[in-house]
């Protein structure tokens, strides 16, 4: 139970083609590097499929990728964002009154080196300078079209001493995530980061991830990692569940009745007459610092050279009844 899936097909199926597998296993395992070695001795034919999030660790991307088998490294745009949520109801970055700040924190990070960093050189992901909606999708803002994705030391540090002029609001800061080589790499980097261009300590903690995310939505963090991978092509499914008031999976706290009143608003419109207040209320985000973006994902995935078949897409895994292992 949780380690393992076993699947067969179902007889007398109506689709086409028809099954040609007669059975795919299926590990969860949670440490990649332990999948790719197995991946590395043939214990399995693809390591990725169902859970494409940019997640294998950086260090065996770059290994893989410069080496004889770099033809089975597979990279798809995916539909997620990740950026740096802030508590918006307590705490330095509360309110109106933490703009400032969460302005100044975001404003430190210099994409450019963590998604080198982080990313194994910009393979795995890319910089968010668009808005929080993925590349590729309705309602994204353009390339550098977020300037809180800009890097400006000098005014973070400005920001900074005029919000906190003592750091006394933001001493014993702790950035919360949940585990993962991605995750720990990008956190480590936002670390090094705010220290060399605030000057701010800020400590890291990883907490389980079904724990994690509990916390999270009951609005117990300070400063954590936030994300979101898209269920469809629409920036309905974004605001709904991540910013109007009282969103399920928000875990901020965040508030604007104006972006309240927009989304509504959009909700209820055809798509394409929709996507002019989306952006507004994106713009509204920006305006009001609620987020730091980060990173766009590249979903990263091994699959050997004899498995046939379509290979997945930003939103979903091939069907597997295309699939089939060629003789080797």
């Amino acid at each position: 139970p949780k380690q393992s899936l076993d699947f067969v097909p179902v007889d007398n199926w109506w689709g086409s083609p028809k099954p040609v597998l007669k059975k795919i296993h299926v590990d969860i395992i949670a440490d990649l590097s332990s999948a790719i070695a197995k991946y590395d001795q043939n214990g399995f034919d693809n390591v990725g499929f169902g859970d494409m999030n940019g997640n294998i660790p950086p260090e065996d991307v770059l290994r893989i990728k410069a080496g004889p088998k770099s033809s089975e490294l597979k990279f798809i745009q995916k539909t997620r964002t990740t950026w740096v949520g802030f508590n918006y109801e307590k705490g330095p970055f509360a309110g109106t009154a933490g703009k400032d700040l969460r302005k100044a924190f975001s404003l430190a990070i210099d994409r450019t080196k963590l998604v080198d960093v982080a990313c194994s050189h910009g393979v795995t992901c890319s910089a968010a300078t668009g808005g929080l909606i993925s590349k590729g999708l309705r309602g994204y803002l353009g390339d550098n079209a977020d300037p809180l994705a800009k890097f400006d030391a000098a005014t973070a540090k400005q920001l900074l001493q005029s919000a906190d002029p003592n750091k006394t609001k933001i001493k014993g800061l702790v950035y919360q995530y949940n585990p993962g080589a991605f995750n720990k790499a990008i956190a480590e980097n936002l670390q090094s980061q705010w220290q060399d261009n605030l000057g701010v300590k800020v400590d890291l903690a990883a907490t389980e991830r079904q724990t994690f995310f509990q916390r999270r939505t009951k609005k117990e963090y300070t400063i954590f990692r936030h994300s979101w991978q898209a269920d469809y092509d629409h920036p309905q499914d974004w605001f709904d569940n991540l910013f109007i008031t009282d969103a399920g999976n928000g875990g901020t706290g965040y508030s604007n009745p104006q972006l309240d009143a927009l989304v509504k608003g959009a909700d209820a419109k055809k798509t394409e007459d929709a996507l002019a207040d989306y952006k507004k209320a994106s713009q509204l985000m920006i305006d009001d610092a609620a987020y730091a973006p980060l990173v766009y994902g590249v979903g990263v995935f091994l699959t050997k050279p004899y498995v046939k078949g379509p290979q997945p897409n930003a939103f979903n895994d091939p069907y597997w009844n295309e699939l089939s292992i060629l003789q080797h």
